[in-house]
């Protein structure tokens, strides 16, 4: 396992530290980042490995308090466990939400949404006002989840 000594080795593009380190260690590293370990997949043949056949085994997130405070780890398919809910919520976004025909006949809405972004913005600019983009981008996914679901 490679040793760092802290995140500002990592430098300004941590992916290219990872290339190196991943040159050196192979194509599936295990580093301990803070009291987190995380995995890292340096190779198309290894990450789909991990994604498509391996992806129980990977998929233990670290939840954090605000996720639990507000009890969305027992609803949540990004935070339930593997089980027959986890399943059927699973099967369900699958035929539902994310089938090829269902994003083909949502097309629509993505583009209404990101022209709405880009109008909020055209909006803004000419009054010198601020923009939060993490905010824009947030409200504008939430918009178009809760249109493509509901």
């Amino acid at each position: 396992m490679p040793i760092i000594g802290n995140l500002i080795d990592l430098g300004d593009k941590p992916h290219r530290s990872f290339t190196k380190l991943a040159q050196i260690h192979g194509p599936v590293m295990s580093l301990k980042l803070g009291s987190l370990i995380t995995v890292v997949v340096s190779s198309e043949t290894m990450a789909k490995e991990i994604l498509q056949k391996q992806d129980i085994v990977f998929s233990n997130l670290t939840m954090i308090d605000a996720i639990r405070a507000c009890q969305h780890h027992e609803v949540w398919l990004t935070w339930i466990p593997v089980s027959p809910l986890w399943r059927t919520l699973r099967k369900v976004c699958n035929t539902r939400i994310f089938a090829s025909m269902k994003v083909d006949t949502t097309l629509y809405l993505r583009r209404n949404k990101i022209q709405e972004l880009i109008a909020n913005v055209g909006e803004s600019c000419p009054k010198g006002e601020a923009i939060n983009i993490g905010q824009a981008a947030f409200d504008t996914t939430i918009n178009l989840l809760s249109n493509t679901i509901f």
